[in-house]
């Protein structure tokens, strides 16, 4: 039962005053070409030239890794400035971007001209939310693709001009957010990486550490005098995680399944399940040693390691958390076995690092870089939920279940 004020249409119910059109039926559609790259006169610093790589980031498009000369730009296609961009072929079929700048692309890329039917920011909005069912036949295909005569008969559902722009600034404005907390978790992983460089190395000591104490020369570089270089074989009990424990997994945490079981991967911290059993008590280091070699975590409570992850419990002068950023910043795993590359526990207790003989300056050192990683988590799930927010009210206000005039 359609409710009154709405109406059954080939896109779906939307309200009555609303139409369904082509993309060809109110706007110009056309295709990118790559020049030739014998010429390379065409190419140059001076037009963009997009490809599907240089979408998908960030909605306003106004930088591409490959550009265009004058002469290259003046012999293609030239998109016009507000035109949205959709890849049409390849595995990111789907991708958009919005040009704010006159631009063209290769032949992967669909651009949507303006035109007095279309608000640009709309049309980018819609093409965006419509994407994956309008690349739903193509996903089917060994190498995706819709060409520019079925991209160009999708049917869309187009409200009055004043409409469009009322739903585009709304969604725009939470692009606004987005591009701002992004630009925000990039500027602290980047204070992040530059704290960690000073800290790590002793460049810069934290208050209370370190006041007139002079470098001195090491195996492994130049060090503050109070710091020495910890083996690892010295310094930690290494061993390697085994099979899953078959009787006792969850993938559910529970009062029966406390423990969580790691495995060999780097996604999701490496969470494969929870289980009754344990290996570690925690506070420990783990290390992926098959595939992508060498990437520390800590571990702070109680697990079961499995899948050949390397566990490195401290058992002398060394904090495991102020270990897991050292490692991740100044060690380099070098392969020693032919085939998968893998690291084995007696490989990995030849390695050192260095550090403060201060327990307490490495607690300190690890604490304040711990201080990012709670930031940039918090900033990371504002992220998600405000991207989860945009997706609401697209599906809102892009099919007229809320009408904002």
């Amino acid at each position: 039962m359609v409710k009154a004020g709405y109406k059954q249409t080939e896109v779906g119910v939307i309200p009555e005053d609303w139409d369904v059109l082509t993309l060809n039926g109110i706007a110009n559609i056309a295709t990118g070409s790559t020049p030739p790259t014998h010429d390379r006169t065409l190419y140059g610093d001076e037009h963009l030239f997009v490809s599907p790589t240089d979408l998908g980031r960030v909605k306003n498009v106004t930088t591409s890794l490959k550009m265009l000369s004058s002469k290259g730009f003046r012999s293609s296609r030239r998109f016009p400035e507000g035109s949205t961009l959709f890849v049409c072929i390849g595995s990111t079929i789907g991708k958009t971007g919005l040009a704010k700048v006159e631009l063209t692309s290769n032949q992967q890329i669909n651009a949507v001209f303006p035109s007095n039917a279309l608000v640009s920011e709309f049309t980018y909005q819609m093409l965006t939310y419509r994407a994956p069912t309008i690349t739903l036949g193509a996903s089917e295909q060994a190498l995706p693709m819709i060409n520019k005569s079925e991209f160009g008969k999708t049917k869309v559902s187009v409200p009055t001009i004043n409409e469009q722009k009322a739903i585009a600034g709304a969604l725009s404005d939470v692009d606004g957010l987005i591009a701002g907390l992004e630009a925000l978790i990039a500027k602290k992983r980047s204070l992040k990486t530059a704290t960690m460089q000073q800290l790590l190395t002793g460049k810069t000591r934290l208050p209370g550490f370190g006041e007139g104490v002079g470098m001195k020369q090491t195996e492994l570089g130049e060090i503050p005098e109070d710091w020495e270089v910890f083996n690892f074989g010295d310094h930690f009990i290494i061993f390697a995680g085994g099979d899953v424990p078959k009787h006792s997994v969850s993938q559910i945490r529970s009062e029966k399944h406390p423990h969580p079981i790691f495995a060999n991967a780097i996604q999701h911290e490496g969470i494969y399940g929870y289980t009754a059993e344990k290996r570690s008590e925690g506070d420990a280091v783990t290390i992926t040693a098959r595939g992508f070699l060498g990437h520390a975590e800590y571990r702070i409570a109680p697990f079961f390691p499995i899948v050949r992850l390397l566990v490195l419990e401290p058992c002398g002068g060394l904090d495991a958390k102020f270990s897991t950023y050292a490692i991740n910043e100044g060690v380099e795993f070098t392969i020693e076995s032919t085939g998968v590359p893998q690291l084995t526990a007696p490989q990995v207790k030849k390695y050192s690092l260095f550090g403060p003989k201060d327990k307490n300056e490495q607690v300190a050192i690890a604490e304040t870089l711990a201080d990012f990683d709670v930031l940039i988590t918090a900033l990371a799930s504002k992220l998600s939920k405000t991207k989860a927010l945009k997706q609401g009210m697209m599906q809102e206000l892009l099919t007229g279940r809320t009408r904002l005039i």
